[in-house]
């Protein structure tokens, strides 16, 4: 399995407008425009695994609305549906849901959370708890 990350570093001149200090909104919005422009054309998966936290259920949803990315949530999917609700949050049925706890391939995802943390003393039975 391959993970590519993208990296985004933008130095305080790029931002900068002709006034030659402080950062330059319209400069800044194009820059978001075309972040968001490139986010729609690689279509990324984005698993984010604490997602009954509000701000978590919050940019999955713009995410999802958006259509930046395709977003797996980690937990009961009926918690997190509700979860959602309180809020408003009406895009959040779109994404993937996977519960650790009745999930067939947890032992997959052990084995590649091992692999890819085992120089930080990560076990088989640490990744499955």
């Amino acid at each position: 399995m391959e993970f590519k990350r993208i990296l985004l570093k933008l130095s305080g001149e790029s931002l900068m407008g002709k006034q030659g200090f402080g950062i330059d909104s319209e400069r800044l919005s194009d820059y978001a425009k075309q972040i968001k422009a490139n986010a729609k054309q690689l279509n990324k998966r984005i698993v984010l695994p604490e997602s009954l936290e509000e701000r978590t259920l919050k940019a999955a949803n713009e995410i999802l609305e958006q259509g930046l990315a395709q977003i797996i949530l980690i937990g009961s999917k009926q918690e997190l549906l509700l979860e959602a609700k309180k809020y408003n949050l009406n895009f959040i049925d779109e994404a993937e849901f996977i519960n650790p706890s009745s999930d067939a391939r947890i032992n997959q995802y052990a084995n590649l959370m091992v692999d890819l943390r085992a120089h930080k003393g990560m076990t088989k039975e640490k990744a499955l708890k």
